[in-house]
């Protein structure tokens, strides 16, 4: 894996669509986000649940855990 510079998706990205939930539920507490940042951690929100990340990095995908 390399570090996050050169990493094109960091950043807070919207979550429009899932599988198990429609978009009532994914935003049932503000907006359903991810947000990958540059330092190894990052977070994700939608419906009533919010996580922590921890990240390792490739050029166009990002690997975590919670």
């Amino acid at each position: 894996m390399s570090g996050p510079a050169d990493c094109r998706v960091l950043g807070r990205w919207r979550i429009v669509e899932a599988d198990l939930w429609d978009g009532s539920y994914l935003n049932l507490a503000g907006p359903a986000t991810l947000t990958i940042g540059n330092d190894g951690h990052g977070e994700m929100a939608f419906g009533a649940m919010q996580a922590s990340l921890d990240l390792q990095y490739g050029r166009s995908i990002v690997f975590f855990r919670w």
